[in-house]
């Protein structure tokens, strides 16, 4: 299990670690869905289709993230949508994540 201290490296590891930091009703507005969690089933559903293949003995000195979207290059290809109620988590709410992006340059 993912703590603090370690790399996460699956979802799972993501859950349980705010299941522990963050308080009961953030991590229950987090973690649930709406209605019957339809979406929520279909999305987990999907991660689980992706499989990363380590490769070991590889010269990592000079990886390269960056993708192009839309005409805007982006340092590290993760995009971040419009959500909620992010202040459940940080006292800097959505003003954080929105610095947390542009410091990473992605949107």
């Amino acid at each position: 299990m993912a703590d603090s201290s370690s790399e996460f490296r699956r979802v799972e590891d993501f859950r349980r670690t705010a299941e522990q930091l963050l308080p009961g009703t953030a991590w229950q507005y987090y973690s649930n869905g709406h209605g019957d969690n339809q979406t929520l089933s279909d999305n987990c559903d999907s991660f689980k289709r992706y499989r990363v293949l380590p490769r070991v003995l590889r010269d990592v000195s000079s990886v390269d993230t960056s993708v192009t979207v839309l005409g805007s290059t982006l340092d590290f290809p993760v995009g971040i949508s419009p959500t909620a109620h992010h202040k459940l988590a940080h006292p800097d709410g959505e003003i954080a994540t929105v610095r947390a992006a542009a410091s990473a340059h992605t949107r």
